[in-house]
């Protein structure tokens, strides 16, 4: 093991700079910048994004917010309905951040004077009968596929914003809504994804934080029982947060929802710090009643000082093993993580070896005090009695039943859908309950076809195209329905007919678009035109497809479909296909892949620095089972109990190991002495439990009970996170305890293949 000399009265120097430190950068800590999209979790420099954005961008579609209303009665084609939301919609349009509102009240409808005219004109010049009007919007209403529902029981809108920063008046559009006597509102698309975004990360920040925070000192408590002891641990942990958060602010770092949660992650590991530190020191007073208490500092100091700082490392490593995921927000949570984890490792040899030097602990405790102390002990002595003691078969069994929770793996299937990032009762997820339900739309998948001259979307070759392909998709299981001018278009198509019905089709001739663009001019329907379906150019157009719930793999086969079917009849057209769904389900598989393999090579990296700090090489491949297994275990029983992963449990693997890998560190460091001492391999293992022991019991529950408490994150990605690191640390408890000194035992003549000459019996002593 290395070996580094300590200079303590140099940590009160340390601790000097470090207060001067968070003077002066925690006050910024408050202007930390933060922004919300879920576009944030992809390289902007992925193709597949940039399609995205281009598409969204092109055609307006980043700024919508859609509204879905109940009407009373179910009777959207009632008068009293259509009045309330011409009156509603007139609201809306009075926003000063709202650019456009497009509803059913924009259905082209001819009066008898034969002009044509939307059904929001006819609502300004009084001219809405039930009979006529009426009875036109019942005809056309099934063309208004995403406007209004089937069944007459829901209108939506389509807000355009003209900002994407200010999402306060959102929630004031539903509230509003209330006044209009619309029995139910709610919102959904790009903003309401924004909004939930920003309201998520609320939630947690209010909730969470302060709980985690708690959970730490009561645990504390109950196993310390000394005031002084959580005050100075305390302390601690309100600098390491005051100087990362300071330090982030500072070097202008953006965070979202989720690379904020690695501020807790650094609480809670700063925590674990400061434990191993305070239960060294607590427990040296003990066995050295009597004696100076700065010895028992020292000692605990010296003691920890070089395996924390091992583990600072190894944790590092994990947390910064997230930048080969090319995920900007998973890179920043990284090293935002891998920062406070520094900061916590200075402050806890520093501010809390200062803080105790100042007051002596008193160490008179009840009966009571007592029996809780042992509690540990307890615990320690059945993991030693069963390192020392136990049979193959246990050992066997254990392996046994790794394997069989392992094979999950073989079920497991990546899913990200962002609309189940978030909880039951937030708006968007209920509005995408509502719009599955009467549009068959949970995600849309936009497809841009290019045709590549100018005019080209009007010609009778193109056209055709467009035909054969909505007749082919929508009959695919998966589409519910294809929108796109045609289908706008083809609303006007019975007005040349004499409201002859059989014209209610879409266009495919040349000169009948002409002759519907014509009408269009002509008449005074300024509200119809064909924004955000077709280019300026006239040279791509905008094919929407109503997409239900359906999985990652799903969207890709479809895709792949979709391809295939323009590169077998129409190949001249150039096509994009992009849409939230798809973007989750192709990066998303991607950034999984990413992770996983940064998080095996971390391990690999990890074990061999152990080998290193260790002074044996050996080690790094003994390391490695312990502590890939309980993450090996846990992604197996989620393929065996669920299935599916989304792309946050992938990035557990490499924080977890980073984390788990500590408890490994102090009991190879404590049996490598013992061993080095000329203990027998048994009871290295014996006297190493007992030793360190109770601080892993202990830092286990402080690190599974603060991730558990993150699990209960708003945010599905956080959640994720939260329960995988939560029963991996936990599970990585078992192995270290029980395998790890098993394995030890086994491979000992092969770890240390020089001769060590044992000392007499009374010359031992741990």
């Amino acid at each position: 093991m290395a070996t580094i000399k300590f200079n303590l009265k140099y940590l009160h120097w340390g601790t000097l700079a470090l207060v001067i430190l968070f003077a002066l950068i925690a006050p910024s800590a408050p202007s930390i910048k933060y922004h919300s999209e879920i576009t944030d979790f992809f390289d902007p420099r992925d193709p597949t994004l940039a399609t995205f954005n281009r598409i969204t961008e092109s055609y307006s579609t980043s700024n919508d917010l859609v509204i879905l209303l109940k009407a009373k009665n179910n009777d959207i084609l009632s008068y009293e309905s259509l009045s309330q939301l011409y009156d509603y919609v007139h609201y809306l349009e009075k926003k000063e951040d709202v650019d456009s509102v497009t509803s059913i009240l924009d259905t082209p409808i001819t009066n008898t004077h034969q002009e044509l005219l939307t059904l929001k004109q006819f609502f300004s010049r009084n001219q809405l009968t039930n009979d006529a009007v009426l009875g036109q919007l019942s005809e056309n209403i099934t063309n208004s596929v995403f406007l209004a529902s089937i069944e007459h029981s829901l209108f939506a809108l389509q807000v355009s914003l003209s900002s994407t920063d200010n999402n306060t008046n959102i929630d004031s559009y539903l509230l509003a809504a209330k006044n209009y006597s619309f029995s139910h509102s709610y919102y959904t698309g790009p903003i309401a994804i924004k909004n939930a975004l920003h309201r998520a990360l609320y939630m947690d920040m209010t909730r969470l934080a302060p709980f985690i925070l708690l959970s730490g000192i009561l645990i504390l408590w109950y196993f310390l029982r000394s005031w002084w002891l959580i005050l100075v641990a305390t302390a601690s942990l309100i600098l390491t947060l005051g100087i990362t958060t300071g330090l982030i602010s500072t070097m202008e770092v953006t965070v979202n929802q989720t690379s904020s949660l690695a501020f807790s992650v650094a609480f809670i590991i700063a925590l674990a710090n400061n434990i191993h530190l305070l239960t060294s020191y607590r427990q040296h007073l003990v066995e050295n009643r009597g004696k100076p208490q700065v010895e028992s500092l020292r000692y605990a100091i010296k003691n920890n000082a070089v395996a924390l700082l091992l583990t600072t490392i190894t944790t590092c490593i994990g947390f910064l093993s997230l930048n080969t995921s090319h995920s900007p927000v998973f890179a920043t949570f990284g090293n935002i993580a891998a920062c406070g984890v520094v900061v916590a490792y200075l402050c806890t040899l520093t501010i809390t070896y200062t803080l105790l030097s100042f007051r002596e602990l008193k160490l008179a405790r009840s009966k009571n005090d007592v029996e809780r102390h042992n509690q540990l002990q307890v615990i320690t002595r059945y993991f030693e009695r069963h390192s020392t003691f136990a049979s193959k078969r246990i050992n066997t069994s254990l392996y046994v039943m790794t394997f069989i929770a392992a094979t999950g793996i073989l079920y497991l299937q990546t899913h990200n859908d962002p609309i189940d990032y978030f909880p039951e009762d937030f708006s968007i997820r209920e509005a995408s309950k509502l719009s599955n339900q009467a549009f068959g739309l949970h995600h849309p998948i936009y497809l841009e076809i290019d045709t590549l001259q100018a005019d080209g979307v009007f010609t009778s070759s193109f056209l055709r195209t467009l035909h054969h392909f909505k007749v082919w998709v929508e009959a695919q299981e998966s589409v519910t329905h294809a929108y796109s001018f045609i289908d706008q278009l083809s609303l006007m198509q019975p007005a040349l007919r004499e409201h002859n019905l059989k014209w209610a089709n879409a266009p495919q001739k040349t000169q009948v678009i002409n002759d519907l663009i014509n009408l269009q001019g002509l008449s005074n329907s300024e509200d119809i035109d064909l924004v955000n379906t077709i280019s300026s150019q006239n040279n791509t157009a905008l094919v929407t497809l109503a997409i239900g719930p359906i999985t990652s793999k799903q969207f890709s086969r479809l895709e792949e479909k979709i391809e295939d079917w323009f590169e077998e009849h129409s190949s001249e057209y150039r096509i994009r296909i992009s849409g939230h769904g798809l973007l989750f389900s192709n990066i998303g598989a991607s950034l999984t892949s990413n992770m996983l393999w940064g998080g095996f090579f971390s391990a690999l990296i990890i074990s061999l620095l152990i080998g290193v700090f260790l002074g044996n090489w050996r080690l790094s491949f003994i390391t490695l089972i312990p502590n890939l297994l309980p993450a090996t275990v846990v992604f197996g029983l989620f393929g065996w109990l669920y299935g599916t992963v989304d792309l946050a449990a992938a990035g557990t693997l490499s924080i977890s190991i980073g984390i788990v890998v500590d408890d490994s560190i102090h009991i190879l460091k404590h049996y490598i002495d013992y061993r080095k001492q000329g203990y027998p391999p048994e009871q290295c293992a014996s006297l190493t439990l007992k030793k360190v022991g109770p601080a892993l019991i202990l830092t286990t529950l402080v690190l599974s009970t603060g991730m558990g408490i993150m699990a209960m994150s708003v945010f599905g990605p956080n959640q994720t996170t939260a329960i995988f690191l939560s029963a991996i640390i936990s599970i990585a408890l078992l192995y270290d305890l029980i395998l790890l000194p098993s394995l030890l035992r086994a491979t000992d003549k092969w770890i240390f293949s020089e001769a060590i000459t044992f000392p007499s019996i009374d010359q031992r002593s741990p």
